[in-house]
Parts: C-alpha cells; sequence; structure tokens
C-alpha cells in the first residue's frame, strides 16, 4: 500500500498517483497566470507528513513559486479541535 496518493480530473477524465516515503508526491494545477503546486513527503525525524502549497506563475511561468503554507498532521488535528471536532 503507498503512503501517498494522488488524483486529478480534467476533461479526459479522473487519473491517480502513487507514491511513497522516500519518493514524496508533488502535484500542481495552472491557469495561465497563476496556479497551485502541493508538496507532500515523510519527515522521518518528526515521524509526520508535511505538505507545502505554493502559488506559481502558473502555466506561462510569470513567476517561480510563494510558499502560502505548510502543514502536519499537528496542524490538522490543531484545527479539528478548535472546530470541536475532535482529533
Amino acid at each position: 500500500m503507498a503512503h501517498f496518493r494522488g488524483t486529478l480530473r480534467g476533461c479526459r477524465g479522473e487519473v491517480s498517483r502513487l507514491g511513497g516515503e522516500q519518493s514524496g508526491i508533488h502535484t500542481t494545477a495552472n491557469g495561465w497566470d497563476i496556479g497551485v503546486s502541493v508538496t507532500g513527503w515523510y519527515d522521518k525525524e518528526k515521524k509526520t507528513d508535511v505538505f507545502v502549497v505554493s502559488l506559481t506563475g502558473g502555466s506561462n511561468g510569470g513567476f517561480s513559486s510563494i510558499e502560502i503554507g505548510r502543514y502536519t498532521q499537528a496542524d490538522l488535528e490543531r484545527k479539528l479541535k478548535r472546530k470541536g471536532k475532535g482529533a
């Protein structure tokens, strides 16, 4: 069983890709002038998954990327607790 799974759906249907603790996973979604990228990996030292979300310059490459968030399981648990949903 894979550690990571990514999916994509467009006009030609849906596909998925798998990633492991060694490979991690990376995806992008682009418009012409703006896009996002998400990179995920397993941090062996901290024993947690890490996901980085970045804004990009889209398909025309107006700029490389700006990190807008870095998240772990602990971040999810904190957010769920604040919403009263438990962890």
